[in-house]
């Protein structure tokens, strides 16, 4: 029997803490930059790093966060969580589960959705619907 759980609540996430601490400072800053000159191999958090949204972990990111951490700028961009379903939720193994989502953008479009299945955060599924077939529990 396979059982399907979600253990992620729909809601916007604070982006800029790269190293997972869980606070947005000029750590996380200075990660950012020692990576992008090659002292650091990686980011623990890739997807939290990129800040102003344009898919790629450059030097504005960094400069966000430290504008953020000595108070010139006001608040970090947040990125939505959609509300994640699934069809079937429970059944025997091999089990091949439909996961969707019910997402709203205030600013717009949700134009991509991103799925993280092995709860590393690296989002490597795309699209408002992904099948996954689960062999065993």
């Amino acid at each position: 029997m396979v059982i399907v759980l979600f253990n992620l609540p729909a809601y916007a996430i604070d982006l800029g803490d790269a190293n997972g601490d869980g606070a947005v400072n000029i750590d996380d800053a200075l990660l950012i930059a020692r990576y992008l000159v090659g002292i650091e191999p990686v980011i623990p958090q890739p997807n939290y790093a990129d800040v102003n949204g344009n898919d790629r972990i450059d030097i504005v990111d960094a400069m966000i966060i430290a504008q953020f951490h000595y108070g010139l700028r006001a608040e970090i961009p947040k990125r939505l969580m959609a509300i994640p379903g699934a069809n079937p939720t429970s059944g025997p193994a091999p089990l091949t589960v439909n996961f969707t989502t019910d997402g709203k953008d205030p600013k717009g479009t949700i134009q991509v959705y991103r799925w993280d299945f092995e709860g590393d955060g690296n989002w490597g599924n795309m699209g408002d619907v992904v099948k996954k077939r689960k062999k065993s529990p």
